[in-house]
């Protein structure tokens, strides 16, 4: 069974569109660990880690109060994760809020000082 579908095809995205090489290779990390949960779910804790490195935890800090972030933030306080179809769009809105920020120019979006 596949899990995170909305989650994998942000993280797809960004393996190849991404700014910078380092966001690449932790988008790559990302989709690597999706793969994993694939096998054995207990791991969503891995693939939440991998979510934070690739947005950056100053960014997510700094975006503390848009609605996807806090969502994601949430995570880490809930005694358990949410079901798939909710946990998965809590990661990909987060991942396509961070990357593709509505309303946001380009530098806005990639730089973690810019907001």
């Amino acid at each position: 069974m596949t899990m995170l579908t909305k989650t994998r095809a942000a993280a797809r995205s960004l393996c190849e569109h991404a700014p910078t090489t380092l966001a690449r290779s932790r988008a790559e990390l990302l989709c690597d660990q999706l793969t994993t949960c694939d096998t054995s779910p207990a791991l969503l804790r891995q693939v939440v880690i991998a979510i934070r490195d690739l947005t950056g935890p100053c960014w997510l800090t700094a975006n503390a109060d848009h609605p996807d972030v806090r969502a994601f933030s949430h995570l880490d306080t809930m005694p358990s994760p949410p079901p798939p179809p909710v946990l998965d769009a809590i990661l990909a809105r987060c991942l396509l809020t961070r990357f593709c920020g509505c309303g946001r120019t380009e530098a806005q979006r990639f730089s973690p000082s810019a907001h």
